[in-house]
């Protein structure tokens, strides 16, 4: 499940630029998000290889270790959206990120954070 999401909306946004689902204005959209799945399931892949099959079954059980990093939590739920955006846009479903304006007047938008799991959570929402 950890990787099979990412790898879904790569599958689904690559059919709708093939299939034509999609404006000419909208293919760079996607092929962003194809960008930005394949970049969160490879660094899923490189947590395996470095730690093994084994990560997998921590995963599941919340027994994995944090990765703390500096991170836009804004741009993180944005991802999140994009990965879902071609499955929204089949279903004609609009999804929106509104960001509260005292956060983006905040001098330093970035906060510390797992980047990896809070994605996973956000891409499961």
């Amino acid at each position: 499940h950890e990787i099979r999401n990412p790898l879904s909306a790569v599958l689904q946004s690559a059919e709708g630029i093939l299939e034509g689902l999609y404006h000419p204005e909208e293919v760079g959209k996607f092929a962003r998000t194809i960008s930005i799945c394949a970049d969160h399931a490879t660094r899923i892949m490189k947590l395996l290889q470095t730690e093994g099959i084994l990560t997998l079954s921590k995963m599941d059980a919340n027994l994995l270790g944090l990765a703390p990093d500096m991170v836009n939590p804004a741009q993180l739920a944005q991802q999140a959206i994009a990965m879902h955006e071609a499955e929204l846009q089949r279903h004609n479903i609009r999804a929106t990120l509104l960001v509260d304006e005292s956060l983006q007047r905040m001098p330093v938008n970035t906060v510390i954070l797992d980047e990896s799991r809070v994605l996973q959570v956000l891409i499961n929402l």
